[in-house]
C-alpha cells in the first residue's frame, strides 16, 4: 500500500464513498475500529480510511492488518 502520511495517521485513499463505508465496516467485523472519512469531509472521489498508529502496536500486529485490509481492498476492487 502507497501513503503519502509522513505521522502517526496514514490516509488510505479509496475513492468511493460507499466503498470506503463498506471496507470500514468489514474491518470492523473483524476487529478493527476504522472510519471511513468521505466527501464533503475530503475532495469527491477521495474517500478514505484513516488510520491511527501507537507507539505500543507490535509489527506483528500491524502485518496482520495490513494483509487483512490489502485483501479486503482487493476484493472491493480497489487495488
Amino acid at each position: 500500500l502507497k501513503t503519502r502520511s509522513t505521522s502517526h495517521i496514514i490516509s488510505i485513499i479509496i475513492g468511493d464513498n460507499l466503498k470506503a463505508i463498506n471496507l470500514s465496516e468489514t474491518l470492523k467485523e473483524k476487529g478493527y475500529l476504522i472510519y471511513p472519512i468521505k466527501e464533503p469531509t475530503v475532495p469527491k472521489d477521495t474517500a478514505r480510511l484513516r488510520i491511527s498508529l501507537t507507539a505500543n502496536m507490535k509489527k506483528e500486529e500491524l502485518d496482520a492488518f495490513f494483509k487483512i485490509l490489502k485483501a479486503e481492498m482487493k476484493k472491493l476492487g480497489v487495488m
